[in-house]
């Protein structure tokens, strides 16, 4: 997506991978949350350094890598329809919302989380690098760290007007 930061790197960095679908994981705009959804029961995730390849339940699409085969594959197995050739801009619902029940309901999945539910149903695992750094762009740039900590606050704030941006200090 564009409002994703990231590393031109880290794109040559997925691709290595070499599987049909892994992401980044990003954190949501806004809100104390990854824009992904951990598999059931996963208790501790590491980013950074010491981060790696780990199996997700679903990606958000903002920096996700899917190969042609899983597109192929969809398409044959839920046996989605090719729309709008009539208006000669032919588009295959790949990421159409669905309704999936859990034990206690319904959980709507929008169009990230739908097209991963199809992806996993056609037998592809959705894998993320949680080594991979990226920003969520919106009032300011999301981290990891906004996704699990509240934001400190003070009552007062020191600058240490000497130090140059990107200083430690």
């Amino acid at each position: 997506d564009s409002d994703i930061g990231f590393h031109p790197d880290d794109v040559e960095k997925l691709r290595r991978h070499r599987l049909p679908v892994v992401c980044g994981i990003y954190p949501q705009k806004d809100k104390r949350a990854f824009a992904c959804e951990f598999m059931p029961g996963m208790e501790r995730v590491t980013f950074g350094k010491e981060g790696g390849l780990m199996e997700i339940l679903y990606a958000g699409t903002g920096f996700l890598l899917i190969r042609r085969e899983v597109y192929v594959t969809i398409q044959r197995e839920h046996k989605l329809p090719i729309c709008n050739e009539r208006y000669e801009r032919p588009m295959i619902p790949f990421f159409k919302p669905m309704v999936r029940p859990v034990d206690d309901g319904h959980w709507y999945l929008a169009e990230d989380f739908s097209f991963c539910e199809r992806a996993g149903q056609s037998g592809f695992k959705v894998y993320a690098d949680t080594s991979i750094r990226l920003w969520h762009i919106g009032n300011y740039r999301y981290g990891w760290e906004d996704a699990g900590l509240e934001t400190t606050r003070h009552d007062s704030f020191i600058l240490n007007a000497t130090l140059k941006t990107g200083d430690a200090g």
